[in-house]
């Protein structure tokens, strides 16, 4: 599905969170720490849930030097595409009182899961979250730190999510990206059909309009005042399956089925039409990080 062939995107998006959050929900308990993100089994990560975390880590080290740099007792994070809160549950174990955290999703499920966290544990002070689109923020204020792990790659308009990352940031605050890819120099263009194919199934069962490359991202975060200072490739670090050409026809048929289990194999067949274009080369998972200039 494109946004050429769909005016509610950003609708489609959410009903796809809202039908697929019982089964996200399950792999997250299964994994004992709600995340829906993926492992990173980077040098010296041992076991699956230090894997899970890596980037959830990463994001705290870069909050851990915005505190030291500027001297500051508290920062305001904004988790933009938060699930069910795992990220800031990471956060708010690690930090403590030193944070203030503010999580937003499309999807009313995820949003509720991750208020009866916060409620469970009596810290609404310190943690909220809020059902909403990240084209529209409905939020005024400066932000020390903005991220998202896995959820601009969804954004229908890339130049909005910018525009309202950079609204809220003050200077010398940092947005940070974790994500999906196109590689550079593999635009479709270029490709073999086969490519062009597991992409397309990838960007249908995941709900990806535009699969932006690294080039594209960095320039279109200059034209918003947010300079690239941190560009990490993680492909090297993921364990992903290939799956052969003959794949191709039955994972399109089933992406294209209807029935109650759709949006069950939309999740699971995009995950595999992805895996299996990281390891051809056409899409790279990256770690940028951004500053807000004065």
């Amino acid at each position: 599905m494109t946004p050429e062939h769909s005016p509610n995107y950003s609708k489609d998006v959410r009903a796809y969170y809202e039908q697929n959050s019982s089964w996200f929900a399950l792999v997250g308990r299964r994994q004992h720490s709600q995340v829906i993100h993926r492992p990173v089994w980077a040098e010296g990560v041992v076991d699956r849930r230090t894997a899970l975390n890596y980037v959830n880590e990463r994001i705290h080290c870069q909050i851990q030097e915005i505190l030291t740099r500027q001297h500051l007792d508290r920062v305001k994070v904004l988790d933009l595409g938060c699930g069910f809160g795992a990220t800031i549950r990471y956060l708010q174990r690690r930090l403590g009182p030193k944070i203030l955290a503010i999580g937003l999703t499309v999807s009313a499920k995820q949003a509720q899961i991750a208020r009866q966290w916060v409620d469970d544990l009596g810290i609404g002070t310190s943690c909220t979250f809020l059902e909403a689109d990240f084209h529209a923020i409905p939020l005024a204020g400066q932000m020390d730190v903005v991220f998202s792990i896995e959820a601009f790659a969804h954004a229908i308009a890339p130049e909005r999510y910018f525009a309202e990352a950079a609204r809220l940031l003050k200077p010398g605050a940092r947005l940070i990206l974790c994500d999906d890819f196109q590689t550079d120099g593999r635009s479709p263009a270029v490709l073999s059909e086969a490519d062009r194919r597991w992409l397309a199934i990838f960007k249908s069962g995941w709900h990806v309009p535009h699969l932006l490359a690294r080039t594209e991202v960095i320039a279109l975060a200059q034209r918003y005042g947010l300079q690239v200072n941190g560009d990490f490739d993680l492909n090297p670090y993921l364990c992903t399956k290939t799956f052969p050409n003959l794949f191709i026809p039955l994972f399109e048929k089933a992406i294209n089925g209807k029935g109650a289990l759709s949006p069950f194999l939309e999740s699971v067949l995009g995950g595999w039409a992805l895996e299996n274009s990281i390891r051809r080369g056409n899409v790279t998972y990256r770690f940028l990080v951004f500053e807000k200039q004065g």
